[in-house]
């Protein structure tokens, strides 16, 4: 609702990449920190299957350099993706708790693994850095991750995803923005790739043996 009502009165409303962490000021998260609010490694594994999905579709849009260079592109770090942020001074409308601080909510596209030309609206609200964080919502063990607020994925519809509404632990598309925004953004040499290069042969320049990929 917020963002909404940013779109129409334009409060505050910019667009950002997400990899650059002077424009989001999300904390830097490592690893373990991953762990314990996914609750385990499930979670952490399959995120790299998110950024290989959104390196694949980034290199789809470059102009055919043939099938090596989309393998590497395929393969190698993120450090571009579109998304928006409104930041949160204010309590939001029928807000009952205790106390606010000053919030940022980022809102990016991530990618379906399941269906193609398919993406899931994915939501983070979050304390940045250099505001205090006086109020915390999971009792986490650590300062920064404490500095995280609450998510939400979308669109709501029979398409859209399941579990993005839940509170105990988030969807994976929230968990990918999550991971991004504070750990590949902080620490990209982690970032992996579930990217597999396939037996192919590349019509354009005949068939001589260094043009099949395995």
């Amino acid at each position: 609702m917020e963002i909404r009502l940013s779109r129409q009165n334009n409060w505050n409303f910019q667009r950002l990449n997400i990899f650059n962490i002077q424009q989001t000021g999300f904390p830097r998260l490592n690893e373990q920190d991953l762990r314990e609010i996914w609750g385990g490694s499930y979670g952490p594994k399959h995120v790299q299957g998110y950024l290989t999905e959104m390196r694949t579709q980034i290199s789809k849009g470059r102009q055919y350099q043939g099938l090596r260079q989309f393998h590497v592109s395929c393969e190698g770090q993120l450090w571009t993706w579109e998304g928006v942020s409104f930041d949160q001074d204010n309590p939001p409308a029928r807000w009952h708790g205790n106390g606010w601080d000053g919030a940022r909510i980022i809102k990016a596209n991530i990618l379906s693994k399941h269906t193609s030309n398919t993406t899931h609206t994915a939501v983070v609200c979050f304390v940045p850095e250099g505001k205090i964080c006086a109020n915390q919502t999971f009792q986490y063990s650590n300062d920064n991750l404490n500095r995280i607020k609450m998510w939400v994925c979308g669109p709501r519809n029979r398409a859209g995803c399941k579990p993005g509404a839940r509170t105990v632990c988030p969807c994976l598309h929230c968990f990918s923005l999550i991971a991004i925004l504070g750990l590949y953004s902080h620490s990209p040499l982690l970032q992996g790739t579930t990217h597999k290069r396939t037996i192919i042969v590349d019509p354009g320049n005949g068939l001589p043996a260094q043009h099949f990929f395995i």
